[in-house]
């Protein structure tokens, strides 16, 4: 029998609008390793679909957290860690895992290093304005992206993409120099989730 952790995982890293969770979604379907889309995880427990084993003060603060547009803190990182082994426990034969959105800083990288091993790092690099023209394409159900997400005001978008800049770009050399192997795709407005993950399909075999 497998042992349940640490598992593999390719770490899908960009900032919102870069396309990681049509992505991640494809790569699932090609290679048939799950999808672990953080975001949707969290959007999907604080609507009351999902409990993952979470109480409902937890569950609470997941919503909450939602509300403001902030990471996770360190204080409270036992939550995620409950969504990421329940995850993990609902594929238990999966070789490995497709992570988007999680973690979000080195610190996070650190705490989760028990249950995942990541072992590849794909970047999605966007400017700004492109970020923000995807998620524009995306609120109007123009992409393959979740739509009609709360979190897309231009307010929320542009605060994003601070905290991606600030706290989750340092992972490229974190996993770096752990030995990961790290592969940088640049992403234009009208950029092909399909295309992209043609050319990664190496990394996931």
């Amino acid at each position: 029998m497998k042992s349940a952790f640490p598992r593999n995982a390719l770490l899908l890293l960009g900032p919102t609008g870069s396309g990681k969770s049509p992505l991640g979604n494809i790569l699932e379907e090609r290679t048939g390793r799950p999808h672990f889309d953080f975001g949707h995880e969290l959007r999907v427990i604080a609507e009351g679909r999902a409990t993952y084993g979470l109480s409902e003060g937890e569950r609470e603060f997941v919503a909450g957290l939602l509300r403001a547009h902030a990471l996770f803190p360190d204080d409270k990182f036992s939550i995620v860690k409950k969504i990421v082994e329940s995850f993990l426990n609902q594929h238990p034969q999966a070789d490995g895992i497709i992570l988007n959105g999680m973690p979000r800083h080195v610190g996070q990288a650190i705490a989760i290093e028990p249950m995942l091993r990541v072992t590849d790092v794909v970047v999605l690099s966007c400017s700004p304005d492109i970020a923000a023209a995807r998620v524009e394409k995306r609120s109007k159900g123009l992409s393959n992206d979740h739509s009609g997400r709360p979190d897309d005001t231009p307010d929320a978008v542009r605060r994003k993409i601070e905290i991606f800049e600030r706290e989750t770009r340092p992972l490229i050399e974190h996993y770096r120099s752990q030995g990961a192997r790290v592969t940088a795709i640049e992403i234009e407005t009208d950029s092909d989730e399909a295309g992209i993950a043609a050319t990664i399909d190496g990394l996931v075999e």
